[in-house]
């Protein structure tokens, strides 16, 4: 192709097309390409045989296999207006204190589109007594504005994860009723993790003092590229760790 240019002429393009699926050993190839010495031959206006190609190292062209979608990467942190620690007021007897923002991040999409369709968090408290089911009646998640409600269990039955069980994790499904969020390339979303916290019930579910913190971490976020693949742990980074609220 080098002689073409020579010559003065326009180079000409190859292409190729690929198999939609690849076997993975089949991936991070690097393949050479070259038209081989005298592997052209045409005829120019005086009649005359002309040749191109070339053996010679300097005369190919390289190019490599690798999953489409790869070089994009999910990225989460604590966002600046994350809450300090603080304390909360809950009722003393049955009634909820809602609404209460305990933890806020941002998602960011890398070099890649991304479609979000799941996002856990885990819930850690401590307190004697206190558990998760003890302080936590429901969460929702607030994704740049919008609330979302469907979360994995939707509310915590008293006593689900045992008097014992300080840690769990509530998993926003933004996949069951098609909400999942689409970040293009260099998209940022803030969200706002939300709990509706029991009372206290005359301290029968937990005393003052007790403590809930909340943590997205990017490893267990459920996320694909545009073309269907998933992100593997290579393309995920980060996490938002929130402070302990009384």
């Amino acid at each position: 192709m080098g002689k073409w240019e020579k010559w003065g002429q326009t180079p000409h393009l190859v292409a190729v097309s690929v198999a939609n699926v690849i076997d993975s050993s089949k991936l991070d190839q690097s393949w050479d390409v070259w038209v081989p010495e005298n592997g052209i031959r045409a005829r120019d206006g005086a009649g005359l045989d002309q040749y191109a190609g070339s053996d010679a190292p300097g005369d190919k062209e390289t190019f490599t296999v690798e999953k489409l979608g790869g070089d994009g990467e999910l990225r989460t942190r604590l966002h600046s207006s994350n809450p300090t620690a603080s304390t909360i007021r809950v009722d003393d007897g049955s009634s909820l204190t809602t609404g209460q923002t305990v933890l806020v991040f941002e998602l960011e999409a890398r070099d890649a589109d991304i479609l979000v369709r799941e996002i856990p968090v885990d819930i850690d408290v401590t307190g004697t007594p206190a558990s998760v089911a003890s302080i936590v009646n429901r969460m929702r998640v607030e994704i740049d504005g919008t609330t979302y409600t469907r979360v994995t269990p939707v509310t915590i039955p008293a006593g689900t994860f045992g008097a014992g069980a300080t840690s769990t994790t509530l998993t926003l499904d933004l996949i069951d009723r098609d909400e999942e969020i689409l970040l293009s390339r260099g998209d940022r979303v803030t969200g706002r993790v939300l709990l509706d916290l029991r009372g206290q019930n005359s301290d029968a579910n937990y005393t003052n003092g007790a403590t809930i913190k909340a943590t997205v971490d990017v490893d267990g976020i459920n996320a694909e590229y545009m073309n269907g693949l998933k992100l593997d742990t290579g393309d995920l980074g980060g996490s938002a760790v929130g402070s302990a609220h009384t």
